[in-house]
């Protein structure tokens, strides 16, 4: 059964609603986020309450729905404290180990260094040598020469903590990603700082879009006299026409559950996996769907993609045809398209 929590008072629901509602009337603030680092329990009861509330606003077209699923999308993120990001993503913090390692190797270098002054006789602020007898109680029986020894060594002893640990969780992470992903593995082995002598950001912007822009830009002309045509026709003479074709939410529910919960997005941001688990508004997109299919009217932000370019050959340089374009679509068009592939296949 469902989550006990999935039962709403009135006032909760009322509140989300009006939420949504606000995201809704400004499209602009509506921000999302991947979760795949969230406790997916915690995310599955967030989401199941949040569907809840979505079928008590109405929408017009498969744009309004594409809207209300981002914003839904965002109030999950605030309901779990998960501020949504920007379109630029902060880098990632070193883990707490081994930042107060660093810290403690950075204290003995500012030591070493203090005591090194002492040394050449300079002299230092009362605070500063207090500070060096309190950490270090034997600096004046074994004296200065003894105890900078004594840190450099323990100096190399945190640098090679921090080398093992970097060496052991660089091993877990490949371990990992090449059970998950043999392609995403191997092409992280030819883009590692050994394999890699040029960086994609040294392209130059121009030289791409020209490249590309001949490639994308020029219409092309199949050849409708090929020799195998005719091979084609015969062998499909007797195949039966296909029947209309009708979009359920049956086949919305069953197509959506082959899409990736967290691949990258397309312009609108928004993952598979909120369409996967708002399921109150599985029925009006298999309807919204069938109207672009039977009025042969697409939105034009459902065509339209992001496109990464990735280095092929780190040792041919920064070449505009040593690039590979990846284009990631919108999820929405990602489904529509595969619910025509999957009629196509099953006739």
């Amino acid at each position: 059964g469902l989550p006990a929590r999935e039962v709403l008072p009135t006032a909760d629901k009322d509140k989300i609603i009006q939420q949504l509602n606000e995201l809704l009337s400004d499209p602009s603030a509506i921000v999302v986020k991947p979760l795949r680092h969230v406790n997916r329990k915690k995310l599955r009861e967030e989401t199941s309450l949040v569907n809840s509330c979505v079928a008590a606003i109405p929408t017009s077209s498969i744009t309004d729905t594409n809207n209300l699923l981002l914003a839904g999308a965002h109030v999950v993120c605030e309901r779990l404290g998960e501020k949504p990001s920007s379109q630029k993503t902060n880098q990632r913090k070193d883990p707490l180990w081994k930042r107060r390692i660093e810290d403690k190797i950075n204290q003995v270098r500012k030591d070493i260094s203090h005591l090194e002054e002492m040394r050449k006789g300079t002299v230092l602020k009362q605070r500063i040598l207090e500070g060096l007898h309190r950490c270090h109680p034997l600096l004046k029986k074994k004296g200065i020469p003894c105890v900078v020894e004594e840190l450099k060594q323990r100096l190399r002893a945190k640098a090679a903590k921090i080398k093992r640990f970097n060496n052991r969780t660089e091993r877990f992470h490949q371990n990992k990603l090449f059970g998950n992903n043999q392609r995403q593995f191997y092409r992280n082995l030819q883009s590692s700082p050994e394999h890699q002598t040029t960086s994609v950001s040294e392209a130059d912007k121009d030289s791409c879009l020209k490249f590309w822009k001949n490639i994308w830009g020029n219409p092309i002309e199949h050849n409708e006299e090929a020799q195998w045509l005719p091979e084609v026709r015969m062998a499909l003479a007797s195949a039966e026409e296909q029947q209309q074709f009708v979009i359920t939410d049956f086949l919305v529910e069953e197509r959506v559950k082959k899409m990736t919960n967290w691949a990258s997005p397309g312009k609108d941001g928004l993952h598979a996996y909120w369409i996967k688990h708002f399921k109150q508004l599985h029925d009006r997109i298999a309807s919204q769907l069938m109207h672009c299919l039977s009025n042969a009217e697409v939105p034009d932000w459902m065509t339209v993609g992001r496109t990464f370019l990735l280095i092929k050959d780190h040792s041919k340089g920064p070449l505009p045809g040593n690039f590979r374009p990846i284009t990631c679509l919108p999820a929405m068009w990602k489904l529509f398209t595969g619910l025509l592939a999957d009629s196509i296949y099953r006739h």
